[in-house]
């Protein structure tokens, strides 16, 4: 390949969703959906609703999404190359997904979770498409001609009021999210991950991983090889990833400093020298705002510490040391 080869944008569709939910709309309208775009959802809103209509429950009506364009610039390329672009259309909707039994963590008001916190992704699509059971089950037929069956509660507004824990890529610290829509995309080949320190992750090859290269598939981080049967027959590559929290090195990931400031025994050692944020911030070759958020989450500080720490901290002004106690539990 050429050295000098790349890749430019030279235009695109500005609110691709939109556009798709137009396409969407026409296909099942009867009016003519131009007389009705002041009638379309913002471009978040059409994403989910495409999302929802078109892809949801492994439909596969792809049609629109055909409506959106963008043109590229290719240069410096062999002749072949250019005969394969040509020829080949180099669009996928492969959807990322994780097996049923897959756990997720919810957290309570004040951050914390247990076990009873914790469901698996196939409990939550139960329960979002069929809704919890009901208290009672009818067995004879209802004043206004129910029949006897197993009556669900629909649970969907408890369920996005739910905390889930999500990872803020920009601070490294688990933060506070909701559901927006629990899909399933049909059976597909589902591999087990084993990281080096025991845990598993049960995915498909197009589940994205955060990995010391950034964002990549499964498939791509452990350059996986398998048979036309799906069984795995090769991994060529080996790969770093970011789990629960814990910093990964390597090139191509923007790292949160040296992770100093995750080691509660040093952060509070470095607390008790009344050093500030700022000082701290430096040792770690991260930010102050990230120290502060570490600080007041790993240790108990009194107000009088908070202020000063979280203030431009003058030395000899304030004696920090009685002001630090480690958080019980």
């Amino acid at each position: 390949m050429d050295p000098r080869f790349k890749v430019e944008v030279i235009s695109q569709t500005p609110n691709p969703q939109q556009v798709i939910y137009a396409g969407m709309h026409q296909d099942y309208a009867e009016g003519f959906v131009y007389n009705e775009l002041n009638q379309i959802p913002d471009e978040a809103k059409a994403g989910d609703l495409i999302v929802k209509y078109l892809l949801q429950g492994n439909r596969g009506h792809y049609g629109p999404f055909e409506h959106p364009q963008f043109v590229l610039n290719f240069g410096y390329f062999p002749h072949s190359v250019m005969q394969q672009v040509r020829t080949h259309r180099n669009v996928s909707f492969d959807v990322q997904c994780l097996a049923a039994d897959t756990e997720i963590t919810f957290v309570n008001a004040k951050g914390y979770t247990n076990r009873t916190m914790k469901k698996t992704i196939g409990e939550l699509y139960e329960l979002w498409t069929h809704g919890e059971t009901a208290i009672r089950q009818r067995h004879i037929q209802g004043r206004n001609g129910e029949p006897p069956r197993e009556y669900r509660r629909d649970c969907k507004k408890r369920l996005k009021k739910m905390r889930l824990r999500v990872l803020n890529e920009d601070t490294g610290r688990f933060e506070i999210g909701q559901i927006k829509d629990v899909m399933c995309s049909g059976l597909q080949p589902v591999y087990r991950l084993t990281l080096a320190d025991g845990k598993t992750l049960d995915c498909t090859a197009n589940h994205r991983l955060y990995t010391a290269s950034g964002w990549q598939t499964m498939g791509d981080a452990v350059g996986l090889v398998t048979d036309n049967k799906g069984a795995v027959t090769n991994l060529t590559k080996t790969c770093e990833v970011q789990c629960n929290g814990l910093t990964v090195i390597g090139n191509g990931l923007t790292v949160i400093g040296n992770g100093l400031y995750r080691d509660k025994l040093w952060l509070q050692n470095q607390l008790g020298l009344g050093k500030s944020a700022e000082d701290i911030a430096t040792l770690c070759d991260g930010s102050a705002r990230l120290i502060r958020d570490w600080a007041k989450n790993m240790v108990c500080l009194s107000i009088k510490w908070i202020l000063a720490f979280t203030k431009a901290n003058i030395p000899g002004t304030i004696d920090l040391k009685p002001s630090i106690a480690a958080k019980s539990g």
